[in-house]
């Protein structure tokens, strides 16, 4: 039997091809992952009414998800909420109401993993053009963390995000000012980073978590399951706040 001690139900957008593997890696036994597509744009180019489109997918990947039965469900795509920042509670509450499963997005798991190690002043490492940066900055201060540092690869090509490395991240992170930064923020699902998170922390002397790992640690906090992720970062020792 597979997911025995749970069944993940995740909704990704279709260009994504990092967040199932990574997730794949952090994944402990007896947990199963589970993942359904939505459509964000047809011209391989991230934009805000691609975004607008993935949220009509919505109610059909929760459809499929709970047919196949999981515990909770995953929304993997974190710039939906830097466009409808209002749109992401409704959601969860509605998948709670339906399933009776905690429904978890990228962008409140992030704000969760920088909470717990209680602090405010974060640095951020994105793949994000100006517009949507814009955004996510603005979602950032609405929920009152301080952004003393932001380095973009501003990138909105899908194919191009596809072929960004682990050691593209590392060397980026490498290259930022985090003089005032108490943690480093790797945000997006679409670019890799959770090989890396261990060696960065160790040479950036700072806590450092991604989304795709805040995604995986809320979900196991929430139904309490236990693990023991160390090499996948300090995250892995905090608790939900």
């Amino acid at each position: 039997m597979f997911g025995w001690r749970a069944r993940l139900g995740l909704m990704i957008p279709t260009n994504n091809t990092v967040i199932e593997p990574e997730l794949a890696l952090l994944t402990p036994s007896g947990v199963a992952l589970y993942t359904t597509r939505m459509i964000s744009s047809r011209s391989g180019y991230a934009s805000v009414s691609g975004l607008q489109h993935i949220v009509s997918n919505v109610e059909r990947a929760t459809e499929e998800l709970s047919i196949t039965g999981v515990n909770a469900f995953l929304y993997g795509c974190l710039s939906t909420s830097f466009v409808h920042p209002d749109w992401e509670a409704s959601y969860a509450s509605h998948i709670r109401k339906r399933s009776k499963s905690p429904a978890i997005t990228a962008m409140s798991a992030t704000i969760s993993a920088i909470r717990s190690f209680n602090t405010d002043d974060i640095a951020l490492l994105c793949s994000y053009e100006s517009e949507m940066l814009r955004l996510g900055l603005n979602r950032f201060a609405a929920d009152k963390i301080n952004v003393v540092s932001v380095h973009s690869l501003g990138i909105s090509n899908f194919s191009t995000l596809s072929n960004i490395t682990n050691i593209d991240i590392y060397r980026s992170a490498r290259s930022m000012d985090l003089k005032e930064a108490k943690m480093l923020c790797i945000l997006a699902t679409d670019i890799p980073s959770v090989k890396i998170i261990n060696t960065l922390e160790k040479d950036l002397g700072i806590p450092v978590i991604s989304t795709n790992q805040s995604l995986l640690w809320n979900v196991l906090n929430e139904l309490k399951i236990n693990v023991n992720n160390k090499d996948f970062g300090s995250l892995f020792d905090r608790k939900i706040i």
